[in-house]
């Protein structure tokens, strides 16, 4: 599983790709929004591994 700046980093690297594509094909692309989708996840998994974290510190 990655890490945390492991996956902070995929998160910046995909919000860069989706802003090109978003400029090439505009917002409502399939293209787009699949990439958009990908964030998301991506995000998600982010803050879930700092809730994850943050849990453990605590007990």
């Amino acid at each position: 599983m990655l890490g945390k700046i492991s996956i902070y980093s995929l998160i910046e690297k995909k919000r860069h790709e989706l802003n090109l594509l978003a400029d090439w094909y505009g917002y409502n692309s399939e293209i787009v929004l699949a990439k958009s989708r990908e964030v998301d996840d991506d995000i998600n998994k982010y803050y879930s591994l700092v809730k994850q974290k943050s849990a453990h510190d605590h007990q």
